[in-house]
């Protein structure tokens, strides 16, 4: 009964249509709690009364229980950004996925705040437009499934060790 709008300015609008109202995350500057700067890109809701805002290159949670926000600062092993998160997954063991361009595929570790990279490579050997990972699901086998537009489905078993195209 609830829906999740992200905007490319306006934050981030929850439409409960049980109670026919609007609830709304905005960035503040003076508040360091509330929602990042930026357009929202991807929302995901967890099983456990929590979203994850992808809002640009930066990653939110926001804890509907506590009524918090945790701002996640992400770099890759160089120290740069990830670049801008356009899906979020959480799996059954809470480790969140992160599709973003480039077939570049993050997995973060919420506990830690760690950041691993998991680069997908292309199966297509003819030139394709710009990919990138635009959507994400665990099967009931925990295998994760990618899908990467102008590029097809690859998926990455439960142990992470292998990409393959489906």
């Amino acid at each position: 009964g609830v829906l999740w709008i992200g905007t490319g300015d306006a934050g981030l609008n929850v439409y409960d249509t049980h109670q026919a109202r609007f609830l709304h995350y905005r960035h503040n500057p003076s508040i360091p709690a509330s929602l990042a700067s930026g357009g929202v890109k991807s929302v995901f809701t967890t099983d456990q009364n929590g979203v994850w805002v992808g809002v640009e290159d930066q990653l939110d949670f926001i804890d509907l229980t506590q009524n918090t926000l945790t701002h996640y600062h992400l770099e890759d092993e160089k120290g740069k950004s990830i670049g801008s998160i356009n899906t979020i997954y959480q799996d059954r063991s809470g480790d969140v996925w992160l599709g973003v361009n480039n077939l570049n595929l993050y997995r973060l570790d919420a506990k830690t705040g760690q950041v691993t990279a998991f680069p997908i490579q292309s199966a297509l050997s003819r030139p394709t437009p710009p990919k990138s990972i635009n959507g994400l699901y665990q099967d009931q086998d925990g295998t994760l499934w990618i899908a990467v537009n102008q590029d097809g489905l690859y998926h990455l078993d439960s142990s992470g060790d292998r990409k393959s195209t489906r």
